[in-house]
């Protein structure tokens, strides 16, 4: 599992840098990358309780999902944990 740092503050010339690099907006928090079942991995997006997914996020759920990867928004650490033991107890 990895981190995606698509998030957070940063100056203009720092945001600039990195969207040359391909930072994308809508991209989740963190990729396990591990096959099960039918998925070619697990695309994890970490929200606090009362924040919610962006357009752009829910696009990219939409479009991840389409490619054959698992996509989950988890808004508590027992949430997260719940997810991810869950994939990785698919066959």
């Amino acid at each position: 599992m990895f981190a995606i740092p698509n998030g957070g503050q940063r100056s203009e010339i720092g945001g600039a840098i990195l969207k040359r690099e391909g930072v994308l907006a809508g991209v989740s928090d963190l990729f396990l990358m591990e096959p099960r079942g039918v998925f070619h991995g697990m695309f994890i997006e970490m929200k606090t309780p009362d924040n919610y997914m962006t357009e752009k996020q829910k696009l990219f759920f939409e479009q991840a999902t389409l490619r054959g990867y698992k996509c989950v928004c988890c808004k508590t650490n027992v949430d997260f944990r719940h997810e991810v033991e869950a994939y990785l107890k698919l066959k």
